[in-house]
Formats: structure tokens, C-alpha cells, sequence
């Protein structure tokens, strides 16, 4: 395989990288608020909501490998001819703070979330706990899709 075929293969794995956590990122954000609409009617049908959907961030995080696997690849087949350009610096700045973001923001959320539906499906009322928490994880979701949005844009218009 010579270097042009491996830069499209490594340019298709971005893609798909790509892709999963776009979409791993949306179909949470979509199904947070099914959870939300069946807790309130039915608590035990937004726990079973909330515990199938309990892998989309192991999705998400292989998408972020495949990402920085196959940006790496390119920058070497590239000899990093990209990682002077402005539109780049600032996507792997972006692709840091939806990394941190998740890391800390995300996953600090979503335990919070599951300890107070614990406290809640145990008799104890968190109505006030669980709607500030129910607003966190709307901001944590709008961000990343903003950030990933921002992503798509820089790689696509390549600003200077």
C-alpha cells in the first residue's frame, strides 16, 4: 500500500471516528430526554432507559480513539503539514476540550445522576436535586454538540 492509499484509509477512519462520537453524542443527548420522560411517568422504565443506554460513552470513547489514531497517522503520513495551519490548531484545541469535557463534566454528571436516582427510587424525594442535575447534563450536551459541530466546520471550510 503505498502513501496516498494509506493517507484516504487513515482520512476514512477519521471519518467513522468522527461520525461515532457525533452521533454516540446525539442518540445520548435524544435518549436523556426519554429517560426524563419516562422517569416522571414510570421510574422504573426510565432506570431500564437510563441502564441500556449505560455503553454509548464506551461508543463515544472508541470514536475518540480512532480519531486521534488516525490523525496521527495522517500527520506522519503528511509529515505534518497540517499541524501549521491555524484551522488545525484549533480543531485539536477543540478536540481536547470535548475530551476534558467529557472526562470531567460528563462523567461527574452522570454519577451524580445515578446516585440521586438511587436516592429517589429508594423512598427520598430529590425533585430539586434531580432537576438541577437534569440541567447540567442538557448544558454538558450542548456543548459537545457545539464543540463537535465546530469540528465539522473547521474541517470542512480549513479557515487561515
Amino acid at each position: 500500500m503505498n502513501a496516498g492509499q494509506l493517507l484516504h484509509l487513515s482520512l476514512v477512519i477519521h471519518i467513522i471516528g468522527l461520525a461515532t462520537v457525533g452521533g454516540s453524542n446525539l442518540v445520548a443527548f435524544v435518549m436523556q430526554g426519554q429517560f426524563w420522560k419516562q422517569y416522571a411517568l414510570d421510574k422504573g422504565k426510565g432506570v431500564a432507559i437510563m441502564s441500556a443506554t449505560s455503553r454509548i460513552p464506551m461508543i463515544t470513547m472508541m470514536g475518540v480513539l480512532l480519531l486521534i489514531l488516525s490523525g496521527v497517522s495522517m500527520m506522519a503520513i503528511t509529515h505534518g503539514v497540517f499541524g501549521e495551519q491555524f484551522w488545525f490548531r484549533v480543531k485539536i484545541a477543540v478536540l481536547v476540550v470535548i475530551i476534558i469535557n467529557g472526562i470531567t463534566f460528563g462523567r461527574r454528571s452522570n454519577a451524580t445522576l445515578k446516585k440521586l436516582i438511587i436516592e429517589d427510587t429508594n423512598g427520598n424525594d430529590m425533585t430539586s436535586e434531580l432537576e438541577s442535575s437534569r440541567k447540567q447534563i442538557r448544558i454538558f450536551y450542548f456543548i459537545q454538540l457545539s464543540l463537535l459541530i465546530t469540528i465539522f466546520v473547521l474541517s470542512i471550510f480549513k479557515f487561515n
